[in-house]
Order: C-alpha cells, then structure tokens, then sequence
C-alpha cells in the first residue's frame, strides 16, 4: 500500500511540474499590454462556438498590430507608433476586440443573408437540359478565401463555327482564385485589417463564372454602366462576384475580378469602422486603391478592354490594347492627355463613374495615382485618414486633420512650424538635429493641407499620366545621351 501511495505521489509530481512549465511557457506568449486578459478569453471561447474548420481566427493582440504598424513605417519612436495605434481606435485591447467583434458581425450578416436572388437565379438555370446540353455540368474550385462556381464549358470562337472548350483551361479558374486571393490579402493589409477581416468557411467569397450571354442578363439587370469592372456584378451582402466571361473579356477577368474583391473588402472596412451597414468610403478611395490592387490597365466593358477612343488619330480597339500588353516594357497603358485631365475636386465629389469608357479611364487612373502618392509619401498617416473617411468623414478634412496632422508630428514639425528650443535635458546630438530637419523639410514639401494638394495635384501627381510628360522625358533622355557621348570624345 505504501509503495503504491508513493508512486501516486510521484506521479502528480510530475504532472503539477508539466503544468508548471506549460504555465511558464504561455506567459512569454502574453503580450505587454495585459489589462484585458479576461476579455480575450471571453472572445476566443465564443469564437471557438462559431469558426470554421477551415481556419482558427481570434482577436490578435496589441503587441501584433504595433508591430505590423512599426513594419509599415519603420524609424520612428514607439511614442509615435503607439499614438497612431491611439487614432486608430486600436490603442487598448479591448478596443481591438471591439474592432474584431464589429468583423464579425458582418460574417454572420453575410451568412444569414444567405445567396442572393442572382445565385438563384444562376443555380436554377444551370440545371435545366439547354444549359447542360450547352455548357456541361457545373463545377466548383475551392481556396483558402473563395469558391469559383462555373461551368464545365465555354464557346470559343465565331458563333457559326465556336468550339467548345474546357472553362477551366480556356478561362483559368486557377488564375482568377489566385489573383482574388492576391487582392484580398494587399486590401486587407492596405488598412490593417489583415488580423480582423476573415472570408474563410461558411462565409468565403462566391465566384460564379457566366459564360452564357440570356444568364448574364438575368445576373445583370438594366443597362450596362461603363465602369472599371463592367464585366463584374457584386451582391456586397451576399459576398458574391459574377463575372461575365467570353473571348472578348476571359483574359482580363482575373484582373477585374481582383478590382471587384479589393472594393468589397475596403467596403467591409468601412462598415466595421462606422458601424453602418453601408460603406462611407468615396468612389475614387475605392477605385483608386483597387486598380492599384489588381494591376487592371484598363475599363473592361462587355466587349473587351477599353482606355482612348483614339491615339496618334487611330482608332483603339480591345485589340490594340491586346498588343499593347504584349510588348515588352513597362509601358502596357496608354498615356493620358492634359487638356482632359479631371480636377481633384471633381474626382473626390463624384458619386458614380463617367458614362463614357474613356473617362472612366481617365477616372481610374486618376484615382490610383492620387492613392499611391498618398499612400508612399506617409503610410500611417494614410492610415488615418484611410480610418477618417471611411468613418465619413470629409476627405479635406481627413486630408488636413489626419494625414498631413500626423506627418507633421512624426517628422518634429510644430503645429505653427516654430522652432522648439532645446533644454539641457533634452538635447540631441547635431546628427539628430539634422535628421529631423530633413524630416521636417521632406513633409514641407510633400503636403502642407488641402489646399495645396487641390492646386498641386495636376501638376504633382496627374501630370507625370499624360503623354506631354513622356515626351519631356524623351527628350530630355536624348540630352543627356549627346551630352554624354561629348564628354566621351
């Protein structure tokens, strides 16, 4: 009996030593901030009740997002950082599981929304005898983000003499999975949400390929509206995309496809900061960012791609731009003009896209242009203003309030640019003093507020679009090279 109570002994020594050491190791797992333990576990035990199998999610921690924002813009102070997580609303855990909560309550609208009218109409239609004597069974393809529903064949070819081709070769349903699952993930990182939003499971993304020009009419109602992705039908609600798909259009539908998903999840980050159940962002926030996302070089309309009605007094058809993809360099879109050029004004007003192809282009890269240099001249501070307008707040004031704010406080510039006297306490060496001075000129000099971005942008941003720009360039390349040959001789 004793030799039988010290082996019990020993064996709950053991196992109290293997909780101790479990115990150790989970506590240098713990992040810094630690206030609101209780609450991440409370979060983490509902979402164990609905998550999916296909992928664990749970509320990151504070230490996570500060050092995803430190990747973003690294070289600053942790001061900084933890300031811009502050204006984020994620300076706290318990904002971020807030923030984390408001996703998903969007997944469980998407999955009580269900598939929409268009789903139903596609699935209804894809089981009569005409369409499978057409176009074959219909089939899936499944990744970590989305399911492309489409099917088995596509008519390629002139009507009288197509052939029928397997949709999946013909069309690339990998191609389309791959570039929706690319956008999905530099959308979600443009605005930090990458840790938050979640499609994977019961709530991924739809894709249905239509192939069949009676179903796109019922998936498409009305008249077509020239826009980036005319090919594209999103149900934001229902998370679903049908794309509009024959020889005219298969080779740029990945790419319209990834500018309709970027919108989507940008959208989705609106709702969740300004709890609404519609998105605040501006169409040129969302067209901007997303024809920079998908890498799309054109409008795709119904007919093919589109960019100018005319260049050097030629026509272009979808079939010049086709060429125009194949040539090597980095030149794959048409330049712009500078007398049609829009007014900033004008793009962050417009409520819908121009009714013309050519202007929706004009739109597009406008836009894109606009965000990139935002963006890559401040990315926290693009951040914030990101945050700021898609609460709905005035993009002139995000402008002046959030984005230029918040660079001028990261490079040392004071609020009325006035030199800050140094105390003996706080002095830095000569080195520092010159950085920050670089700094502080650097920002005087992208963007002091609104007003001058609003009569800077045409000539700043804009201008380096159009084709007087390159023949500037040309010629001053031409220069440099009979300059450089005298030198040689």
């Amino acid at each position: 009996m004793k030799t039988l109570l010290k082996i019990l002994f020993v064996l709950i020594a053991l196992l109290m030593s293997g909780f101790s050491a479990v115990a150790e190791d989970e506590a240098d797992l713990i992040p810094e901030d630690t206030t609101n333990n209780s609450e991440v576990a409370e979060t983490e035990e509902i979402e164990e009740e609905t998550e999916t199998k296909q992928k664990k999610f749970a509320p990151p921690s504070w230490k996570e997002i500060g050092m995803e924002l430190k990747g973003k813009q690294s070289g600053l102070k942790n001061k900084d950082y933890i300031s811009c997580l502050k204006l984020l609303k994620l300076g706290a855990q318990k904002e971020i599981n807030d923030f984390y909560g408001r996703f998903r309550t969007i997944d469980k609208s998407v999955n009580t929304a269900g598939t929409s009218s268009s789903a139903d109409r596609f699935i209804k239609e894809s089981k009569t005898t005409a369409f499978k004597k057409k176009h074959g069974k219909i089939k899936t393809e499944k990744g970590e983000h989305f399911v492309v529903v489409y099917p088995e064949f596509i008519s390629v070819g002139k009507k009288k003499s197509s052939q029928r081709k397997q949709t999946d070769e013909t069309v690339g349903i990998n191609n389309i999975l791959s570039k929706a699952d690319d956008a999905f993930n530099s959308a979600a990182n443009l605005v930090l949400i990458d840790k938050f939003i979640n499609w994977a499971g019961k709530v991924q993304g739809k894709i249905f390929i239509v192939t069949d020009e009676n179903l796109w009419r019922m998936v498409r109602t009305g008249t077509a509206k020239a826009r980036p992705d005319q090919i594209v039908v999103t149900k934001n609600k229902n998370r679903e995309f049908f794309v509009f798909i024959n020889p005219d259009t298969f080779d740029s539908a990945p790419e319209a496809v990834a500018f309709a998903v970027s919108q989507l999840v940008l959208k989705e980050y609106s709702r969740a900061v300004s709890r609404k159940s519609e998105s605040k962002l501006p169409l040129f926030f969302l067209t901007g960012n997303a024809f920079n996302i998908s890498g799309l070089d054109s409008v795709i309309l119904e007919d093919g791609p589109k960019q100018l009605d005319k260049w050097n007094g030629k026509e272009i058809t979808a079939k010049s731009i086709r060429e125009l993809r194949k040539r090597s360099g980095e030149l794959k879109q048409l330049p712009l003009s500078k007398k049609d050029l829009i007014d900033l004004s004008r793009i962050v007003a417009a409520p819908n896209y121009p009714k013309h192809g050519e202007d929706v282009y004009y739109f597009a890269r406008q836009s894109a242009a606009l965000m990139k240099y935002l963006e890559e001249n401040g990315q926290l501070s693009f951040l914030v203003m990101a945050r700021m307008i898609a609460k709905g707040e005035a993009f002139n004031k995000a402008i002046d309030n959030g984005y230029v704010s918040l660079r001028d406080k990261f490079s040392g510039k004071g609020k009325k640019g006035k030199k800050k006297k140094i105390s003996k306490k706080d002095r830095k060496s000569k080195k520092d003093r010159e950085d920050e001075k670089e700094k502080e000129k650097d920002a005087k000099d992208t963007l002091s507020g609104y007003k001058e971005l609003d009569s800077q942008a045409e000539e700043v941003i804009f201008f380096p679009l159009t084709k007087e720009f390159l023949k500037g360039e040309m010629k001053d390349k031409k220069k440099e090279s009979k300059s450089s040959k005298r030198r040689r001789r």
